[in-house]
């Protein structure tokens, strides 16, 4: 048989090809691994977020609720769990203001109030299901409950 007839009649790839595609397709198979993993954690991440961001209003309602029931003090604090969230929080006094100065039409004078209004400084530490925590601050208005009461004229 001569050269030119036998090259013809050869069928199938080179163990070259096979090589070359082989590599092309894994590389392939890796992008897509590796495009799959970041999918499925950016899904955990953005579904614990969801999750936090559904709780935390509840939680904030608490605080809140805690805050104003307790005494003004310079400090406060506390903790507690919803919906398995775990929260502690501290909350510290940045000032305490008395209402507004009114005039009094039968005194024919302003009158000045004690203070009553405390606004505080809190920060919060929410601990995730995992074990991770996070952690938020703002600020709460808190009053005394009852009626103003004037200042001391003296």
């Amino acid at each position: 048989m001569p050269a030119s007839i036998r090259l013809q009649a050869q069928r199938g790839f080179t163990l070259v090809e096979i090589l070359i595609a082989s590599t092309i397709l894994f590389m392939v198979l890796a992008s897509a691994t590796l495009s799959y993993r970041t999918l499925v954690s950016s899904e955990q991440q953005a579904s614990e977020v969801v999750e936090l961001h559904t709780v935390l209003p509840v939680i904030l309602d608490t605080l809140q609720n805690q805050i104003r029931e307790q005494e003004l003090l310079t400090e406060l604090s506390g903790s507690g769990e919803i919906f398995r969230w775990k929260f502690e929080w501290i909350a510290t006094q940045l000032r305490k203001t008395p209402p507004a100065r009114r005039f009094d039409p039968n005194l024919s004078e302003f009158t000045d109030y004690q203070p009553r209004y405390a606004v505080y400084n809190i920060a919060l530490t929410v601990a995730t299901k995992d074990g991770k925590t996070r952690n938020f601050e703002y600020q709460e208005l808190a009053w005394e409950k009852g009626p103003a009461s004037p200042a001391d004229s003296r």
